[in-house]
């Protein structure tokens, strides 16, 4: 995944993020403590690890926090969802809404372009051979 693509995909985490929770993406890469900023935040860096598999370091760039932050967020979430009810829906929910953005599931931007690429030179193709037959019955 390249760094543009990987950019892209934390974004769109962030935002599936959001509309649930109401909470701006601002607010996430923010410093507020306020309780629901923090969840979002805490959902938001737990799910960039799962969906993109990006390190400690990464993820927390994207929140302009250390390493040490996504790791208490992890370990924290992990302890909410085995006592808290109330959490784990809140958690489903963020979690439902970025497996249903579908530009996550596209590949990588790379393979986008090549396959658009190849599209392009098959319609080229098929337009030369539109242009030779039409040129062909003219002359008929």
């Amino acid at each position: 995944m390249g760094k543009i693509d990987e950019k892209h995909r934390v974004h769109r985490i962030m935002q599936a993020v959001s509309k649930p929770t109401g909470i701006s993406i601002e607010d996430m890469i923010g410093s507020s403590r306020f309780t629901p900023v923090v969840e979002a935040r805490r959902v938001a860096m737990v799910l960039i690890r799962k969906t993109l598999g990006l390190t400690l370091v990464g993820t927390g760039r994207y929140f302009n926090k250390d390493h040490a932050t996504v790791l208490h967020a992890e370990k924290k979430h992990q302890d909410l969802m085995d006592i808290d009810k109330n959490y784990r829906e809140y958690y489903s929910v963020c979690e439902a809404a970025v497996k249903d953005d579908k530009l996550l599931k596209t590949a990588d931007s790379r393979d986008i372009i090549i396959a658009l690429t190849e599209r392009v030179r098959v319609l080229e193709q098929e337009l030369e051979t539109l242009k030779n037959t039409t040129v062909w019955l003219q002359e008929t």
